[in-house]
């Protein structure tokens, strides 16, 4: 492969990945339709409380307990999608206190970036039910954050979206996602993950650089993996990629230094940042370049 298409190509997605990391929520509506009231302090309790939100996207009341860390959110409007919580000085200074969330009420989507680094943030309640979007980056960051369930209402994760989650171990996906979306859990701590059966398509570095990452589960829905998906997944022992999966794409394995064993699809495409199809020998350096522990008698072609 070219070198310098690879390393221009490598830049390229660590400019991505740092950027929609960074993503936060932008403002809607003008000023007179926005809420955006004054921090209010019960001293005797502890308790902050402020309410955020607008009227195209609803309002939330906030409630947080310094004492314990806890961040109760609640949905004052029917179908309400939060966009930003933490929307002025005051309240930013109170986002590194959060240590766990619930929520009640008709919440629909957790927008761009609501909960991005929310540093000590460690447990999050099970999302109502009626939540059916986890947007860009919500939760990227929280590094303290140890499992996390998404429930069987949500069906879409955005990218980035538990990107540099270094202590999230598990977690379960319960939910009608279509795509794990490009950088979705770069970074993080996963030991094992099951992917569901209503995933057709795992983008680029969606599990890039997850260190602890042992074993997947990729079931026959799957039909597409995207560039460097697994790449310097050090742990990964071995993987059985169906014969649903007809493209993969370039460094999808790359660097899994403890990698023993992999079954491929009895048919597929191995795709290079081009979009042009490598064929010949090419094929295993492409996809299992730096795999030091894989050798010809445990992987099939």
């Amino acid at each position: 492969m070219n070198r310098n298409k690879y390393t221009a190509y490598l830049l390229g997605l660590i400019s991505v990945c740092a950027s929609v990391s960074q993503i936060s929520a932008g403002n809607h509506g003008s000023n007179s339709n926005k809420a955006n009231k004054e921090t209010y302090s019960d001293k005797k309790d502890n308790i902050v409380t402020w309410q955020a939100g607008s009227l195209w996207n609803g309002f939330i009341k906030c409630n947080l307990n310094r004492t314990t860390g806890h961040l109760k959110i609640t949905a004052k409007s029917k179908n309400t999608e939060i966009k930003e919580i933490f929307t002025n000085d005051k309240q930013k200074l109170l986002r590194s206190e959060v240590r766990s969330v619930s929520f009640d009420g008709n919440i629909t989507s957790i927008g761009y970036g609501t909960f991005k680094d929310c540093e000590n943030l460690e447990s999050v309640e099970m999302l109502p039910d009626s939540v059916k979007t986890i947007g860009a980056s919500a939760f990227a960051g929280c590094k303290k954050l140890k499992s996390f369930t998404i429930p069987g209402s949500v069906e879409k994760i955005g990218f980035s979206a538990f990107i540099h989650c270094r202590n999230l171990k598990s977690i379960q996906i319960l939910g009608r996602v279509k795509k794990i979306e490009k950088c979705t859990f770069a970074g993080s701590g996963l030991q094992s993950i099951t992917i569901p059966n209503s995933i057709t398509e795992i983008e680029l570095s969606a599990f890039d650089h997850c260190p602890d990452l042992t074993s997947v589960e990729i079931p026959n829905s799957v039909e597409k993996i995207g560039f460097q998906a697994f790449m310097a997944c050090k742990n990964l022992t071995t993987i059985e990629i169906p014969d649903s999966v007809k493209t993969i794409g370039i460094n999808a394995f790359r660097d899994c230094t403890s990698l023993t064993y992999c079954k491929l699809p009895a048919e597929f495409k191995l795709i290079g940042y081009d979009n042009k199809i490598i064929t010949g020998d090419e094929r295993k350096k492409d996809l299992f370049y730096g795999c030091s522990s894989l050798t010809k008698k445990n992987f099939t072609f």
